[in-house]
């Protein structure tokens, strides 16, 4: 199957001009490991503002394509990826949030949005 969802496409053609760029004067077949590294490098290099989140995203449509597209599987271990930890929502605020909610529960979106609070919360307070 074909895909020809639009964003599919603008995905691949990103990580794609990429590859070109950086890869194109070589034959398929001389990828390997050594290659992939060095492509890491010069990507870190070039774009030193790129998170391994991107390049991740590179390597995966890379190693994707070889495999698929080229009958050339290779293997490549993915850089770790930093987390981006969100902020809680203090109790307090929580607690309001559950007090205006639970003032018109009769109506079926608030009864929606208080459960979800409540089950959110209760999650929350079960981690720590």
């Amino acid at each position: 199957m074909i895909t020809k969802r639009p964003a599919t496409v603008q995905y691949y053609q990103f990580y794609f001009s990429l590859m070109r760029r950086y890869l194109s004067d070589l034959e398929i077949k001389l990828i390997d490991e050594d290659v992939i590294l060095n492509f890491i490098v010069t990507l870190k290099q070039c774009h030193p503002k790129m998170k391994n989140i991107t390049i991740n995203k590179v390597l995966s449509a890379l190693k994707t394509t070889l495999k698929y597209g080229a009958n050339h599987p290779i293997n490549i271990t993915r850089l770790s990826e930093s987390k981006t930890l969100i902020p809680l929502i203090p109790g307090h605020t929580i607690t309001q949030i559950l007090n205006s909610l639970e003032k018109d529960i009769h109506r079926p979106t608030q009864l929606r949005n208080y459960l979800i609070v409540k089950r959110s919360e209760e999650r929350r307070v079960g981690k720590e």
